[in-house]
């Protein structure tokens, strides 16, 4: 598997590894993500089966993420930094220059939660100050317009902590009468 590192707004290389937190604590997964802020990437899960479905996802699709000159390609979308553009599937999609940074940090690192502060901090480029409702009305704008679009892009709460951003789930076509044959292995 290879596995791109995309770089920052700035130029530099993120972190080559990252944290999982598993818990099923809200109250946990926001004190180790307080306490881990700013070390590096950081994975986020409620239980050891959505950690493991979200690396086996990430797996599947090695350099799924591009960045290449400011421009973020994550599935179908597209964050252009430099000509602040966003496009879907070729088609210009209308968001603030706030809501494209945004954007761009969350589908440069699909999957991982980025905590109210970081986000702040890269949208508005300045110091977070507790805010969290700024925030969230930016991501709930943004989520409005990418389901306008119809975005099959997952833009995702972590209660208490943040948002992540998540690829189109891929489902395989099942056969309804299939269930009906199926049968536990013995064992």
């Amino acid at each position: 598997m290879t596995i791109t590192i995309p770089q920052s707004r700035d130029g530099t290389s993120l972190p080559q590894s990252f944290t999982v937190c598993v818990s099923s604590s809200p109250e946990e997964r926001g004190r180790v993500a307080a306490a881990l802020d700013g070390q590096g990437l950081l994975v986020l899960v409620p239980d050891a089966q959505m950690a493991v479905e979200l690396l086996a996802r990430a797996a599947e699709h090695p350099g799924q993420v591009e960045v290449d000159d400011g421009i973020v390609r994550l599935s179908e979308i597209e964050v252009d930094r430099p000509r602040a553009q966003v496009r879907w599937r070729g088609a210009p999609l209308d968001v603030s220059h706030l809501e494209m940074e945004v954007l761009a940090c969350l589908a440069a690192t699909p999957g991982v939660v980025w905590t109210y502060e970081r986000l702040h901090e890269a949208a508005w480029g300045s110091r977070y100050v507790g805010d969290r409702d700024s925030v969230y009305s930016l991501v709930k704008r943004l989520r409005r317009k990418l389901s306008d679009a119809e975005v099959t892009l997952d833009l995702v709460a972590v209660r208490g902590i943040g948002f992540q951003l998540l690829p189109p789930t891929e489902q395989p076509d099942l056969d309804p009468g299939a269930l009906d044959t199926w049968e536990p292995r013995a064992g």
